[in-house]
C-alpha cells in the first residue's frame, strides 16, 4: 500500500477542483464540520497524514497513502458546502474513492478510503471484522486509519464525547479480534492523546 506522493498533486487537485476564490475557505475551520472538526479541512487531512506517519513508525501499518485520500472527496463537495451552509459531506468517501482511482490507488488503499469513517457506525465491533472477511491485516488496516482519522479531528464538544466511545469500541475490536496488545494500545493512544 506504500506509494509515492508528490504534494504538487493536492494543490492541482484543490485548483481544479475547487473554485479560486473559495480556496482559502478550505483553512478555515468554519467552513468544516464544525461540530466534529476542530480544524479546517486542509488542517484536519495534514493532522491525519501526520498521524498515519506515527502509526507506520509504532505499529508498522502503513495506511499513509490511504490517509492522504481519506478525504479529497470533500473538495468535490465544496463548493455546494459553502453556498449552502451545509458542511456534512454526506458521500465524501465514494467521491474521494473516485479521486483515489484516478491517481492509481490500489484495491486496499480504495477500500480503506471507502471504509474510514465505518467505524462510527453502531455496532462497529460486529461490521469491521466482517466487512474485513475475517482478514487479520486488513482489519489491523482499517482500525489504523480509522483511528488516525479520529486524531486529526481535534477535541470539539462532541469530540470529547465520541473519541472515547470510539476508543473503547476499538479495543473491543482489538480483543474479539485477538489483535496484539500493543497495537491495540497505539490505537488507543491514536484515539485519545493524539
Amino acid at each position: 500500500m506504500t506509494g509515492e506522493w508528490n504534494p504538487v498533486i493536492l494543490q492541482e487537485l484543490i485548483c481544479k477542483l475547487v473554485p479560486r476564490q473559495l480556496q482559502p475557505l478550505l483553512f478555515d475551520p468554519a467552513h468544516h464540520n464544525t461540530v466534529w472538526h476542530q480544524f479546517s479541512l486542509m488542517r484536519h487531512n495534514f493532522l491525519v497524514v501526520e498521524a498515519a506517519h506515527r502509526m507506520l513508525v509504532l505499529t508498522g501499518v502503513d495506511v499513509v497513502i490511504p490517509a492522504i485520500f481519506h478525504d479529497l472527496g470533500k473538495l468535490l463537495q465544496f463548493e455546494r458546502a459553502v453556498n449552502t451552509g451545509n458542511y456534512g459531506f454526506a458521500g465524501h468517501e465514494k467521491l474521494s474513492v473516485q479521486i483515489g482511482q484516478e491517481h492509481g490507488l490500489d484495491c486496499d488503499a480504495l477500500f480503506l478510503v471507502r471504509a474510514h469513517d465505518i467505524s462510527y457506525q453502531h455496532r462497529a465491533d460486529r461490521i469491521l471484522p466482517k466487512l474485513c472477511g475475517g482478514n487479520v491485516e486488513k482489519l489491523r488496516h482499517l482500525l489504523a486509519i480509522a483511528a488516525c482519522d479520529t486524531a486529526g479531528k481535534g477535541w470539539t464538544e462532541a469530540q470529547h464525547k465520541q473519541r472515547p466511545e470510539v476508543a473503547t469500541k476499538f479495543q473491543q475490536i482489538c480483543e474479539l479480534a485477538n489483535l496484539d496488545s500493543s497495537f491495540a494500545e497505539v490505537i488507543r493512544q491514536a484515539c485519545l492523546e493524539w
